[in-house]
């Protein structure tokens, strides 16, 4: 290579990291400006929603006997795994549950699965167009199935909801074990322990308290259906959190009584 063409390639390849770092610049001081935006409207939502929270407690009506407890499911491409948690769910010794499962414009072995369930009364809706989620790979898991989980709250019957990611399953004693929990502590939102599986294999228990991000598994947790007016925020990637931990965030900074059950009753798969 001549010299004039040894600079030039250097010229070129030193332009190229320029501009690369340039478009990284703006990349980053544009999801800074979203990033304040959104804690914005977060301050200014949390509000109402502590207004909101008041008039529900005023109006909320004692639990008598066993209310009905809502499992919700949101699915994607889980294919046969999703039998796994279904049949974790059917599995559950308390007496009133219903089971609904959300696809997210799912595919049709993922749908079949659910589909295998209606004779034991479990309610599948499949959207028809996917929810709108980021595309790099990180926003997209911070808040995936964000649009599913906030349609299955609305079609929730029962007077409580218990989350259940499609690939993970529910001790027998999860539901009965949290209801039990939130009634004797008086609490509107429980979290539990729940056993992480590692790439290895391996497998870790994570808990509280206190209430933070890495202590809470998304289906670790039982709350009051009338409160889910606090719904997922499929923006929260701007504020760099996972959308279940920023939907607790938000529930405990309105105000929304939560206290932790010191008992393993949820596993995730890796």
């Amino acid at each position: 290579m001549s010299d004039f063409a040894e600079r030039w390639s250097l010229a070129r390849d030193e332009g190229l990291r320029q501009v690369a770092l340039a478009r990284l610049v703006r990349t980053r001081k544009a999801l800074t400006r979203q990033s304040l935006t959104e804690r914005a409207r977060e301050w200014t939502e949390v509000r109402l929603d502590a207004a909101e929270l008041s008039r529900v407690r005023r109006e909320r009506e004692p639990d008598e006997g066993d209310p009905l407890v809502t499992i919700r499911i949101a699915t994607y491409s889980a294919g046969e795994r999703l039998r796994r948690t279904i049949e974790s769910c059917l599995a559950q010794d308390y007496p009133r549950v219903e089971i609904v499962v959300v696809g997210d414009c799912c595919d049709d072995a993922t749908a079949r699965v659910a589909l295998d369930y209606a004779d034991r009364g479990v309610r599948f809706v499949n959207l028809g167009r996917r929810g709108q989620y980021p595309s790099d790979r990180m926003s997209l898991w911070q808040v995936a199935g964000v649009t599913p989980m906030n349609i299955g709250a609305l079609m929730a019957a029962g007077s409580w909801i218990a989350p259940c990611d499609d690939d993970d399953t529910l001790t027998p004693d999860h539901v009965s074990t949290l209801l039990a929990w939130a009634r004797t502590h008086d609490a509107e939102m429980v979290w539990s322990d729940a056993a992480m599986q590692a790439e290895d294999g391996t497998w870790t228990t994570t808990g509280g308290p206190p209430l933070a991000l890495g202590r809470i598994s998304h289906g670790s947790v039982l709350f009051r259906s009338d409160i889910a007016f606090i719904d997922l925020n499929r923006r929260s990637y701007l504020l760099d959190e996972p959308a279940d931990w920023n939907l607790w965030r938000r529930m405990s900074k309105a105000g929304v009584q939560i206290s932790y059950c010191p008992q393993l009753t949820y596993y995730h798969y890796f």
